[in-house]
């Protein structure tokens, strides 16, 4: 066989949009470093920032007498450090060059850097991390490259940090990296602080006032603008339903072209129960795009519409609001938004907003006025945030300001989408040209899930019901708790998903009410597992895949966000759970619990305890005898009808390889099975088939053209009578 091409095979599985890894989205992974084998601690050398006092940070903040709603929370140190002036390099024994630099910022309770230079060769990675380890960011790669060279990287908790660039010895070129800004973080908002920043009056999207918003609160994003200051923003549909991923967001939270690049978007952050007035358990952080391209922005109607770098990937689960901008009075509306940067938090105003002026800085009677809200209210990192009609679920306006408060929850003002819309005549100035691209005259748009149509759809399973609040709750002997080491000796637990479909399971999500782990065991770790279920009780069977986890890296009260380091395929019912070790006396874990269910709520139990070897349903254990669930989620994607037959995970027929050369717009598909017909549909991030064929395959690479597209990522889908499996390829086309 006469192959002229280079054979790098590409990394895949039957994952489609999930492995779509671009802007702040990483590939994980190791650093380089965590292998070598370093006779001493090297030292690495330290660039110090100036000593700053978070007091006096605080002090020193500039009041604004608009009452305008961001949330600022870090200060800004201007540097310029690159792998020429800062830092060391050592060479790996395989040639690698790794090039390490730390950051510190004493005081800080988190730092965040900003790239004005990121550009990357085939396979360099770039990671950054705790002295200690516990926590990585990245890797980010070429493929996080952005149009305008930018990266800004999301917090990571503590006063230093490790930035390590590991580069191929082939490497075609020399990476360019260059950090301009180190952010302190001096509030708090991303440390070790505990939940609730936000005024109690608040309620989580998970209360049941928010039980019929489960499509609409995934369009409500979290901001961090310029890595210093937090605001909330929404993505929004337009005419076209092409899936542009467009976001509005107040015109003083992003107010220049260079906010745009330097904005971190925070998908799904938001508590997976109703903590009001109780404490929420925080949400996870790991799903976050980086960069946008600002599309239009006014001061005096104080709005900015931006357009993501990148589309976010279907895990994400997207949902691009619909709008509506008549002048037409609704009868009530709410927002959901992030205040003081906290999860997702809703508000109601169950009666007609007024109309009326902000200020004199901006356009007369351009802002809905809700006099007072019914449910909750808005805080510093709500600016942006939308209004949106209770009825329709479309959105007339973004956040700008007011005095609304959770003493005195009064008279919050919203830029009218109305005026946005065409007020302006220049195209940086209004809606109208960006979200009604085909000049309909529409005024109004239903919202759009962009991935309606994927063939490959992702799912969050969840058992958590509206308006219930996760427990920490100890036996009665209070020996432990229900969810971790007792006198009952429960040494595992589970919790059951019934589902009637195929999945792939790729990421659990797990709040922990305990996690303890001793000085001299900090390493200590323990198994995830998943299960199948019984064919005949149903009950927890075969461990199908289990990972080890660090008990050190996770963080109690809140959701952990574990990716499983290899995906698997689950069909029908599954079960996720933990091992507990009774001879390790120093380490312990422990899950939060839905409250005891009875009759009249939700007489349902999903959670399972191992006691001698023997499974059993919780309601069915006599000292704890509840209907209950695990606070564990399961993030599974190419969710399909269990007849629909794909081939095994591990268990490939066919390869794509590269060919050799720089610009490509074509891969060569290799057959490793029987030859035969075959289908051949290329698509793009969203699922959208940009063309499709059918060829015969025999066991010689045949070349495959992607079309005359952008570079970028795109997938090639092979579809045999017997056979079903999804490829991803990167092109760089030159366009």
């Amino acid at each position: 066989m006469n192959r002229h091409v280079i054979f790098i095979l590409l990394a895949f599985g039957l994952s489609l949009f999930p492995e779509v890894m671009t802007a702040q989205i990483s590939y994980g992974g190791q650093p380089a470093s965590f292998s070598l084998k370093e006779k001493a601690a090297v030292v690495i050398p330290i660039v110090r920032m100036e000593h700053v006092s978070n007091r006096q940070l605080m002090k020193a903040e500039p009041q604004s007498g608009l009452r305008l709603k961001p949330y600022k929370f870090a200060h800004t140190f201007k540097v310029d450090i690159t792998p020429q002036n800062s830092g060391t390099w050592t060479v790996a024994a395989d040639g690698t060059k790794i090039w390490r630099v730390k950051i510190l910022s004493q005081g800080a309770y988190s730092l965040n850097v900003i790239f004005d230079r990121f550009k990357l060769p085939d396979h360099a990675k770039l990671f950054i991390y705790s002295p200690n380890h516990k926590k990585v960011l990245g890797a980010f790669t070429a493929n996080n490259e952005s149009g305008y060279g930018t990266l800004a990287v999301r917090p990571l908790a503590g006063d230093e940090m490790v930035v390590e660039y590991d580069e191929p010895a082939d490497a075609e070129f020399s990476g360019q990296l260059r950090i301009t800004k180190v952010n302190h973080d001096y509030k708090n908002a991303f440390g070790d602080r505990p939940l609730g920043q936000a005024g109690l009056c608040n309620v989580d999207v998970y209360c049941t006032d928010g039980q019929d918003l489960a499509l609409q609160k995934q369009s409500e994003v979290r901001l961090i603008i310029a890595g210093s200051e937090l605001c909330s923003g929404t993505m929004v549909n337009n005419t076209s339903q092409d899936g542009t991923p467009y976001l509005i967001t107040a015109g003083h939270c992003i107010t220049s072209a260079t906010d745009a690049e330097q904005t971190v978007y925070y998908f799904n952050y938001e508590s997976p129960d109703c903590g009001q007035n109780l404490g929420s358990i925080d949400g996870y952080v790991d799903q976050t795009v980086s960069g946008s391209i600002l599309k239009a922005r006014s001061d005096s109607l104080d709005f900015a519409l931006v357009e993501m770098q990148n589309m976010p990937p279907a895990n994400y689960r997207p949902y691009f609001s619909g709008w509506n901008n008549s002048a037409s009075i609704p009868a009530s509306t709410f927002a959901i938004h992030h205040p003081n940067g906290d999860v997702k938090k809703l508000s109601r105003d169950n009666d007609s907003p007024g109309v009326g002026s902000f200020s004199s800085k901006y356009i007369s009677n351009a802002f809905w006025v809700i006099h007072r809200w019914d449910v909750g209210t808005t805080e510093a990192g709500s600016s942006g945030s939308g209004l949106i009609v209770n009825s329709s679920h479309q959105l007339i306006g973004t956040l700008t300001g007011g005095a609304a408060t959770c003493a005195d929850p009064v008279n919050d003002y919203f830029a009218m989408l109305n005026k946005q819309w065409s007020y302006y005549s220049a195209s940086n100035m209004q809606l109208a040209i960006w979200l009604d691209p085909s000049g309909s005259g529409s005024t109004s748009v239903n919202g759009l899930d962009p991935y309606a149509t994927n063939p490959n759809p992702c799912e969050l399973f969840s058992n958590v019901q509206y308006g219930e609040k996760y427990v920490k709750q100890k036996l009665a002997d209070n020996s432990g708790y229900i969810t971790g080491k007792n006198s009952l000796k429960i040494s595992a637990y589970a919790e059951k998903f019934n589902q009637s479909s195929q999945a792939e399971l790729q990421a659990v999500a797990i709040a922990f009410s305990q996690t303890v782990t001793s000085p001299i065991s900090a390493g200590k770790s323990f198994n995830l597992n998943v299960y199948d279920a019984d064919p005949n009780t149903g009950l927890p069977n075969n461990v199908i895949a289990t990972q080890s986890v660090s008990i050190s890296s996770l963080q109690d009260s809140s959701m952990n966000y574990i990716p499983l380091t290899n995906p698997i395929t689950t069909t029908g019912t599954f079960y996720v759970g933990y091992d507990l070790d009774y001879n390790n006396t120093q380490d312990s874990i422990a899950v939060f619990n839905a409250p005891a269910r009875d009759a009249a709520t939700y007489p349902v139990n999903t959670a399972y305890g191992k006691i001698d070897g023997a499974w059993l349903p919780f309601d069915q254990i006599a000292d704890i005898g509840i209907k209950t669930s695990l606070l564990i989620k399961a993030h599974a994607c190419n969710v399909l009808p269990t007849d629909v037959v794909d081939t095994n995970y591990h268990d490939k027929q066919f390869e794509v390889y590269y060919p050799t050369g720089g610009l490509n717009n074509y891969v060569y598909l290799q057959n490793n099975g029987a030859e035969g017909n075959a289908e051949i549909s290329i698509l793009d991030v969203m699922g959208r088939t940009l063309h499709q064929e059918q060829r015969y395959l025999t066991n010689e690479p045949v070349k495959v053209s992607i079309g005359n597209h952008n570079s970028g990522i795109y997938f090639i889908a092979v579809k045999t009578d017997k056979v079903r499996e999804v490829m991803k390829v990167r092109l760089r086309t030159g366009r």
